[in-house]
């Protein structure tokens, strides 16, 4: 097994994971008795409020359309107005640290992706940010590989859009199933395109993999001490990544040179180009002078993607959007600072 996500199941109030209910309210928020609800409700009330608000608006507005539930034929005005109440559920359930709030972030994250392949017909534009945020949600919810099925198949879509956009889909049940992309392959193609969100997520998951294959190598090198057995065992209950867990070859060999230095390789080419996008990027985004990190900041408002973006707007954005992702990755920021 990986090891435990800061998403698993526990008690908003105290370390409990035993006999928990959902909030009544938001749906989202677990408590091991009506007491510790009770004694959270100050801290809780706000988001509780605002997931249930946003979370009526949406219905409202699809229950008066009854006969066109995605808008399809609804006017513009209309259809951006549906976009933004769903656009505004995904940020009042981000303010929740569950499994439950990121997963149904990630569903309705989903449904406005979809709209900018036409499935529901809404305008592309308003869903960039939207598709910037998806692969991190993906990464917080261990779903690795859909992640990386994700950013490469949009980077596939820049280069040609008759790409087979059902790549970011293939693991949505939405028809036959999609072959995934590897995780090991050049990430010439994630430098191909200027996308800094793609290649944010990109680098944070090379890193999460890296992280997995050097704690592999130190768990081989005790072999002179501990049976193989017992090595072995270790190696499958320390990984991070549920995807190199479920690669049972490469997780028992007892030699990782190649991909550890593969991994560092893709590492450094995809820091390069986010250093060629935005060179402020990583400067800012650990702040080593004031011995900050991404864990410790967050920006204070909502920036506005678009073609004449500020890079400062720019790197905020995707500061908001990475920030819980990197905070899930145990060590992945200080691995990343080595890269600096």
């Amino acid at each position: 097994m990986v090891k435990p996500s800061l998403l698993n199941p526990r008690c908003a109030r105290c370390p409990s994971n035993q006999d928990l209910k959902s909030c009544t309210g938001c749906k989202v928020q677990q408590y091991c008795s009506e007491t510790h609800q009770r004694e959270d409700w100050t801290n809780h009330k706000k988001d509780c409020k605002s997931i249930k608000k946003s979370r009526m608006r949406l219905e409202e507005a699809i229950q008066e359309h009854p006969n066109d539930p995605s808008f399809n034929t609804a006017p513009l005005s209309l259809r951006s107005t549906y976009i933004t109440y769903r656009s505004n559920l995904i940020d009042s359930l981000m303010k929740i640290h569950t499994k439950d709030s990121v997963s149904e972030a990630l569903e309705h994250g989903m449904i406005i992706v979809k709209s900018s392949t036409g499935i529901i017909g809404l305008d592309p534009v308003e869903t960039i940010e939207t598709r910037d945020l998806v692969p991190f949600l993906m990464i917080r919810l261990e779903q690795d590989q859909e992640a990386y099925d994700y950013v490469r198949g949009r980077i596939n879509m820049q280069v040609d859009p008759s790409s087979p956009f059902s790549r970011l889909f293939a693991h949505q049940s939405m028809g036959p199933k999609v072959s995934t992309y590897d995780v090991f392959e050049s990430v010439d193609q994630l430098c191909s395109m200027p996308l800094i969100s793609s290649l944010v997520a990109g680098v944070l998951l090379k890193v999460k993999f890296l992280i997995d294959l050097t704690n592999l190598k130190l768990i081989q090198d005790l072999n002179q001490k501990i049976p193989q057995e017992i090595i072995d065992r270790i190696k499958f209950t320390s990984l991070k990544s549920q995807l190199i867990f479920q690669k049972k070859k490469l997780i028992l060999k007892d030699n990782w040179d190649l991909e550890i230095k593969l991994m560092i390789k893709h590492i450094k080419q995809l820091k390069k180009e986010i250093d060629l996008i935005n060179p402020k990027f990583f400067v800012e985004f650990f702040d080593i002078k004031k011995g900050e990190s991404i864990q410790d900041w967050l920006p204070p408002h909502k920036c506005r993607c678009g073609p004449n973006q500020d890079i400062d707007e720019q790197m905020q954005l995707v500061f908001r959007y990475s920030c819980d992702a990197w905070k899930g990755v145990e060590g992945a920021v200080e691995v990343m600072k080595n890269f600096l």
